[in-house]
């Protein structure tokens, strides 16, 4: 379901939406790309996008509405009747898993290396008749953006970032790279607990420049 769409009501798109029952629901914001009919309706002015106020009035609207129907909330865009029903593909993609990429323009991700195979057909299969792989871009992850990457996807988890799997993930506390005190500073836009860091709901509207304040407190060990 796309919403943030002006002149949207949010409470009756849901209401439409819910007796078929889906087991899952995707809740994505209205993103307008170039060279679209919707971008050139913008450029002439007889589309105006909604502002920050009522975008987050629209998400948290939708929110409000789908927990008070029996959903679960377990990611900022996803919700689902029961667990069952997560997206556990996206789950792993979430908690920093492994995976990897197989097909045209498809991406892996092992061992802290990330590739993404060639896009074009002909190049393609070209490499596999030479029996090479068809990577067409690779880069090693360094220690700060792998953290910054993993605070990232962990913080769109409902339950968060917690500290025991970042322990997991990189064999070191994560007070190590990011102070406590400074955490506490954002603590209008994160619930802090002896477990972990997570994004309070009101606050998910502005996901990305929160994730922006904690990636500039990122301290990389031996610097």
């Amino acid at each position: 379901w796309i919403f943030s769409v002006r002149g949207e009501n949010i409470k009756k798109n849901l209401e439409e939406i819910l007796p078929l029952s889906p087991e899952h629901i995707s809740a994505y914001a209205l993103s307008i790309e170039e060279k679209t009919l919707l971008y050139q309706k913008v450029q002439k002015g007889s589309y105006q996008p909604l502002d920050d106020e009522e975008y987050r009035s629209h998400y948290l609207q939708a929110v409000d509405f789908l927990e008070e129907n029996g959903y679960i909330y377990y990611e900022i865009s996803n919700f689902a009747k029961t667990p069952e029903y997560f997206g556990y593909h996206n789950l792993n993609y979430w908690n920093y898993g492994q995976y990897i990429g197989i097909g045209i323009g498809a991406s892996g991700f092992i061992d802290g290396k990330r590739w993404t195979n060639l896009t074009k057909m002909n190049e393609y299969f070209e490499k596999l008749e030479k029996n090479e792989m068809p990577i067409g871009s690779f880069e090693n992850i360094d220690q700060q953006t792998a953290i910054r990457e993993y605070l990232m996807l962990a913080l769109r988890k409902r339950e968060g970032l917690k500290f025991e799997d970042f322990e997991r993930i990189f064999s070191f506390d994560l007070e190590k790279v990011l102070d406590r005190k400074k955490v506490e500073n954002l603590s209008a836009f994160l619930d802090l607990s002896q477990n972990g860091i997570r994004l309070k709901k009101e606050s998910i509207p502005v996901a990305n420049e929160v994730i922006r304040k904690l990636w500039d407190m990122i301290s990389v060990i031996g610097q």
